[in-house]
């Protein structure tokens, strides 16, 4: 039982490389963006890097820019 809740939590998580292809950027990019403290939240294990998908989806929500609707 233990074991499935640790498989169930941990399929919220997606790697760089999933993360990436989400997004439409670089692995490079988002290893720079680490290097330089800036950009989604991660969380290290070890050497691996693991993004929480719902911390992904709300830094996307909270960077949100919104056009000029009213201009037309």
């Amino acid at each position: 039982m233990e074991a499935l809740r640790k498989t169930l939590i941990l399929q919220n998580y997606l790697n760089e490389k999933q993360v990436a292809k989400r997004l439409g950027v670089s692995v490079k990019l988002l290893r720079k963006h680490r290097w330089e403290r800036k950009g989604l939240p991660y969380t290290k294990f070890g050497a691996r890097v693991i993004y929480s998908e719902p911390e992904v989806v709300e830094y996307l929500q909270k960077h949100r820019i919104e056009t000029g609707k009213d201009l037309f």
